[in-house]
């Protein structure tokens, strides 16, 4: 960490203005020889020229932030010139002759943070969640990490861990007296720590499946609308739409933005008869991607198909949409429900009846609100393995004890076992080669 990291922290491309930031001991050398020869304020924001052998780059924004009050805890810099590509090369190339300035390695300002002690190894992760987190509760959970809220449960796991084997290694010092009172009682402090590790490890598998990208599966018969739902649902002409049957041979993924977060759109394979061989492998595709899909849609022609006994074996857990409701007597989808659904909805691709309500039908389905919104969850698998580390070791030493074959040594060091892998999930301890792995996945820049 003598050197000091710069890199562009915004992405690539023309933009009204983009982000270079500094961090290392060279902070104030690069101020002086390139902004001003006065000495920086720190947290004050400075309009001034970027100056490279006496040519001005450009007139930039530049904060000065003094260790240890920065993100890393160092000396840093953040710039902000115009975003144009030309010029942000320029000033970096500028940036990278000065003696002990370097690009930075992908993550290396969070590990420079979290090796500061600025946060720990959960909101260093948490990091990257908020940059990519792809709906609204991963988003929140991801700053509810940042905030350590999950740090918080862990210290207090270690903490109960370290209390009770505080008091195994007493009764080292005191074997004689009442020792099998006192196993009865550990017992029943490793069994409430227990009860917490569960709802940590229950948390990080219904977080989980809350990050994920949902996924609906628009299918039907040929031509029952399903392309031009999609496109109308995008705004744009992504897909191919064709009067003719099979225009649409293997399942498309589409990607539309919600209020709640993004969602996978899936157009299928017609289903019915088969036309031919390629026809008939299709629709078998088709069957095997409505089978996990998170929400179904059955498109139905609206203006053929508008007969409830065609639509009675239809599956009652899917959502029916009646497609091409400007070829319908709207007064007549209305008043029916189809037999069947317990869900109708009616569109309309090509006047738009119908689009907005779709979309608020799938936001409220999909990302609708629900009792845990105050939980914080364990949401990356090195954390959730080192729980678990943990548990495993005290299942192990609880055993033990219902078998009265332990004795209070080796029940203390399995308790310290079980608190370092508690420890390893908020860094305290920690091995370099695994700093190596989880920051290596971050952008350049972060």
């Amino acid at each position: 960490m003598n050197d000091t990291i710069l890199a562009l922290a915004t992405p690539p491309g023309t933009s009204a203005l983009a982000v270079i930031r500094l961090s290392g001991p060279g902070s104030r050398q690069v101020w002086l020889k390139f902004l001003s020869k006065n000495e920086p304020q720190a947290r004050m924001a400075k309009l001034l020229p970027f100056k490279s052998d006496g040519e001005t780059l450009d007139q930039i924004l530049a904060i000065y932030f003094a260790a240890p009050s920065s993100f890393t805890g160092e000396d840093s810099i953040e710039l902000f010139p115009h975003g144009n590509m030309l010029l942000i090369k320029k000033i970096i190339n500028a940036l990278i002759l000065v003696d002990g300035v370097r690009m930075a390695e992908p993550g290396e300002f969070t590990r420079r943070a979290f090796e500061h002690g600025q946060i720990d190894l959960i909101q260093a992760e948490s990091i990257g969640m908020l940059i990519h987190s792809r709906n609204e509760k991963a988003l929140e959970n991801a700053q509810k990490l940042l905030r350590g809220e999950l740090s918080e449960q862990i210290k207090e796991l270690v903490d109960q861990v370290q209390y009770l084997s505080a008091k195994m290694e007493l009764e080292v010092d005191f074997a004689e007296e009442e020792a099998d009172a006192e196993l009865d009682a550990w017992s029943l402090d490793i069994i409430k720590i227990l009860e917490l590790i569960d709802g940590l490890k229950e948390g990080h598998i219904k977080g989980r499946k809350k990050s994920e990208v949902p996924m609906v599966v628009l299918y039907g018969k040929p031509n029952a609308g399903k392309s031009s739902l999609i496109n109308a649902l995008l705004e744009e002409d992504r897909l191919l739409v064709s009067t003719q049957a099979g225009t649409t041979r293997d399942y498309i993924e589409t990607t539309l933005y919600l209020d709640g977060g993004e969602i996978k759109l899936v157009d299928t394979a017609g289903l019915g008869e088969a036309v031919d061989h390629l026809d008939e492998l299709s629709q078998e595709k088709t069957q095997q991607i409505v089978k996990k899909a998170h929400l179904r849609l059955h498109l139905i022609d609206g203006a053929v198909e508008l007969n409830k006994n065609q639509l009675r074996s239809y599956n009652q857990s899917d959502v029916a949409v009646l497609t091409k409701l400007d070829k319908v007597d709207e007064s007549t989808v209305l008043s029916n429900q189809i037999a069947g659904h317990q869900t109708t909805l009616g569109v309309s691709s090509q006047s738009g009846v119908g689009l907005s309500e779709l979309k608020v039908f799938l936001n409220k389905e999909i990302f609708e609100e629900d009792e845990t919104k105050e939980e914080v969850w364990m949401a990356s698998e090195r954390q959730f393995q080192c729980l678990v580390k943990s548990e495993a070791v005290l299942r192990a030493s609880l055993d033990f004890l219902a078998l009265g074959h332990a004795s209070p040594e080796i029940l203390a060091f399995e308790l310290r076992e079980a608190r370092l892998a508690l420890e390893e999930i908020t860094g305290e301890i920690s091995v370099d080669s695994i700093l190596g792995r989880i920051f290596e996945g971050f952008c350049i820049g972060k």
